[in-house]
């Protein structure tokens, strides 16, 4: 397999670059037949123009609640093809499939994530995917801790382990709705995880994982600082672009100042492609009409999205192709502690409208997800972005989106970011270059000190 070339291809937005032997053998029958992932749990039944999603574990073959659409072939490459994806409210996107050199692989791409799913050919679906349904509250349980099992590789970071997490009492046969989900709820609460989350739509309730208590302290008052910016150092009033996600405007010292709520949102219609779109209109506006001589990037409210955007804004400020990180998936995490391998993410110059000069980044603990992501594909960039305020959440992996029998979502962490040294960064955060907080007293004589420091480097700097 030509790794190099695949994954240059894909995340460079380029077609796929295939070796003339599998150009010759590429039909759109190819795709045909049953694919398994690897580290992700899924199972692809192909028969153009159909799919079915299951989602697989040692005791289970789940229909997945990810609803997809026909697949269509692409009109200029006969090797691609695509299908929509679906969850309401939570996935708008397409599921890419390109060859690789060998007939029994396959390579599925979720668009608005940035990594690549490698998937095996097998003969037969597995025999589970056959069983009877049973969506008791007994089984449900039992798919859950087991999902947990192969897939969530943070328990140690969680300072627990699989063995702790997994003892809890088993429904006996007349558990209702309610009782489950406050079960299920009381398991994964204790984690902290904010790439948790628990949907039972039938109860109409929710649950999503939030950060540790103690880290409160970390939120710094950000709304308040943000007030103070707009009110106290801002040139003009605030632009706002990409549906109130970006927002720009002039410093003193002909400093441009760029506000990243989040890296999803960008469009009304909420299909990643409109919101991929509204993104890059919004930064190529601001990379043409304003011209500034420094940037200071402030993600300290940005809630995440998806990666793939945020590496679509890191790539408008890089001189050269270079690797933003590696993403590995675990696989059965608890029996093996096994890793997929690492896949190399690139930040590639596009020639798109961007930024060359120093760049201040701001952080805190409410940089969550894609935010660190981009915070951690902006590491190797030169000349180097500086980091200021406090250290981000912690929390990198897209949430895997699974299904229990009786029908409810729920969605967990299953990946870990790698930096060019190895580290990764889940639980800790990524800690900034100068660690810097604004004060009660600060907030309310109207200062912003983190900003004040950014400033004050990037006048330093020039």
């Amino acid at each position: 397999m030509h790794l190099k070339n695949l994954f240059i291809a894909i995340f460079a937005q380029t077609l796929l670059a295939s070796t003339s032997c599998a150009a010759d053998r590429a039909t759109p029958i190819d795709i045909n037949g049953i694919w398994q992932t690897s580290g992700y749990g899924y199972v692809f039944d192909v028969d153009f123009p159909n799919v079915a999603i299951y989602e697989l574990t040692a005791i289970s073959c789940v229909e997945s609640g990810l609803q997809a659409s026909a697949i269509t072939l692409d009109s200029s490459l006969s090797q691609r093809a695509s299908f929509a994806v679906k969850i309401d409210g939570f996935i708008n996107a397409e599921m890419e499939i390109a060859h690789t050199d060998s007939p029994d692989e396959v390579v599925f791409h979720r668009t608005d994530t940035a990594a690549t799913m490698w998937a095996q050919r097998l003969k037969t679906l597995p025999a589970l995917c056959s069983h009877p349904k049973d969506n008791s509250a007994d089984f449900s349980l039992k798919v859950f801790l087991q999902t947990f099992k192969e897939h969530y590789p943070f328990f140690a970071e969680k300072g627990t382990d699989w063995a702790t997490f997994s003892q809890v009492a088993l429904p006996q046969g007349n558990t209702n709705d309610t009782e489950l989900f406050g079960q299920l709820v009381s398991l994964v609460e204790p984690l902290y995880d904010s790439h948790v989350a628990i949907v039972a739509a039938n109860l109409e309730q929710y649950f999503f994982g939030e950060g540790r208590l103690s880290d409160e302290s970390a939120y710094d008052h950000i709304d308040k600082a943000f007030a103070n910016v707009e009110a106290s150092y801002l040139l003009q009033p605030l632009t706002s672009f990409c549906q109130d996600r970006l927002g720009f405007a002039l410093l003193p010292g002909n400093v441009g100042y760029l506000r990243v709520k989040a890296f999803s949102g960008c469009s009304e219609t909420g299909q990643f492609a409109d919101d991929e779109s509204g993104f890059g209109q919004a930064l190529d506006t601001i990379f043409t009409d304003i011209k500034f001589s420094a940037l200071v990037i402030d993600l300290r409210d940005n809630s995440g999205g998806s990666g793939r955007l945020a590496i679509q804004l890191a790539q408008r400020f890089a001189q050269h192709t270079y690797i933003a990180y590696r993403k590995q998936a675990a696989v059965d995490f608890a029996a093996s502690n096994a890793w997929t391998e690492p896949e190399a993410i690139l930040v590639a110059t596009n020639g798109l409208p961007g930024f060359n000069g120093n760049i201040a980044l701001l952080t805190s603990y409410q940089s969550i997800s894609s935010a660190e992501a981009f915070a951690m594909a902006l590491m190797q960039r030169s000349p180097k972005v500086v980091r200021i305020g406090q250290r981000t959440r912690g929390v990198f992996s897209d949430i895997l989106p699974r299904t229990l029998p009786n029908g409810w979502l729920f969605g967990l962490p299953n990946e870990r970011y790698l930096d060019a040294k190895g580290n990764s960064y889940d639980e800790q955060g990524i800690q900034p270059d100068m660690e810097i907080s604004n004060s009660k007293g600060d907030l309310e004589n109207g200062q912003d000190k983190v900003l004040e420091a950014a400033l004050s480097h990037l006048q330093n700097t020039q």
